[in-house]
């Protein structure tokens, strides 16, 4: 696991400035995102006097002292998240504490106190207030949240999506609420999905059913793509290809339920894809 204190969920995209962490601190403080069973984001927080008994001592614990609980997210926002804990967790309103976030080999320890706490039909739930104690912990946050964001608040697109249909092919257009958008092209005359296209801020990721690779370009607005690797685009290769490829699974593995099923698992497919897939030989 990297170390909390260096961790970077991306060093190249969604590389947030001071001014944008400012606008997104207001903007997201009351909107919460929700966060889908299936996307692998984990939680640990402690919690002390977890078996209900007397504190010693007239100082408080240190946020640190107490015992690990895992717990599930269901929900964040630009200065909280909430948890699902098991139901043998204690914890009271304004607790000072620590919650630890992993993810893919990443991981961020922020200190925070408890928001609310309560025990519902066999499950203790858990708000919990974020204290940042720099600009590198926000990002680091922000930019998970982002690409929680991305994926769950696509919805359908309101308008016609018919201007971009193709030759057999129309157009289903999803919108989210964060810089992204998504087009799928279905048959025309059976609906089967053909493919889809994702533009998340300055890149293009597209899919078709029959090639499983997804393939990223840059996107230069009006319909125009670039070719990610394109000479004189001014990024190296690789980098910029794999973190955008994680950014790309984490979306697919966190879309709304607005977006229809086949969709979302064609998504997750190409979500673990490999540009080296070839087709299995013909029998």
């Amino acid at each position: 696991m990297r170390q909390p204190e260096a961790v970077a969920f991306f060093k190249h995209i969604l590389d947030f400035k001071r001014a944008a962490l400012a606008r997104l601190k207001d903007k997201r403080k009351a909107r919460r995102y929700y966060v889908g069973p299936a996307f692998p984001l984990k939680a640990r927080i402690v919690l002390t006097d977890s078996d209900g008994g007397p504190r010693k001592g007239k100082e408080p614990p240190p946020p640190d002292a107490g015992r690990n609980w895992g717990g599930s997210l269901f929900n964040m926002s630009g200065e909280g998240l909430s948890l699902q804990l098991p139901p043998a967790a204690i914890a009271k309103r304004g607790e000072q504490t620590s919650v630890t976030l992993s993810l893919d080999g990443h991981e961020l320890k922020l200190p925070c106190r408890v928001a609310h706490f309560r025990v519902q039909a066999g499950t203790a739930y858990c708000g919990l207030t974020l204290d940042f104690p720099g600009e590198t912990e926000r990002k680091s946050y922000l930019q998970l949240l982002e690409a929680v964001a991305l994926g769950s608040t696509l919805a359908p697109a309101s308008g016609s999506s018919s201007s971009h249909d193709r030759p057999g092919l129309r157009a289903e257009r999803y919108k989210s609420a964060r810089p992204a958008l998504l087009t799928a092209w279905r048959d025309a005359t059976s609906g089967d999905l053909a493919g889809f296209e994702l533009v998340l801020r300055d890149h293009c990721l597209h899919a078709e059913a029959r090639r499983p690779a997804l393939e990223i370009f840059a996107n230069k607005g009006g319909g125009e793509k670039t070719a990610w690797s394109a000479p004189g685009f001014g990024f190296s290769t690789g980098v910029e290809n794999g973190e955008l490829r994680q950014l790309f699974r984490w979306v697919a593995l966190n879309t709304s339920r607005t977006i229809p099923t086949d969709l979302r698992e064609m998504m997750r497919f190409f979500a673990h894809a490999r540009d080296d897939w070839k087709a299995p030989p013909k029998k």
